[in-house]
């Protein structure tokens, strides 16, 4: 599957509220810092390719969060818990090195 990020204009107004809302949350709660986040769709040209469906990715660094719109609420919540956990494992243990 091949994945691109969508445009300003190609977001729902609610569901980047609601993202954000959540990204903000987590970060505190899991004490990092907030990170960039955007909106993917499939499309056969797009420049992110993987081998099935994706519900979204972390970006290798950490610094921007990928997710596929058109999820449930409740899915986008914890699809963005999921990865900002991934992120501060990985800045833990960057510092533990």
């Amino acid at each position: 599957m091949r994945y691109r990020t969508l445009t300003q204009d190609e977001e729902h107004p609610r569901e980047r509220w609601l993202a954000t809302r959540a990204l903000r949350l987590f970060s505190q709660k899991l004490g990092i810092p907030e990170v960039r986040l955007s909106f993917l769709k499939a499309d056969p040209l797009g420049p992110f390719i993987f081998e099935s469906d994706i519900l979204g990715f972390c970006f290798p660094r950490g610094e921007e969060i990928a997710v596929v719109r058109g999820l449930c609420d409740r899915d986008l919540i914890l699809v963005i818990y999921l990865f900002k956990k991934m992120i501060r494992e990985a800045v833990g243990e960057a510092i533990n090195r």
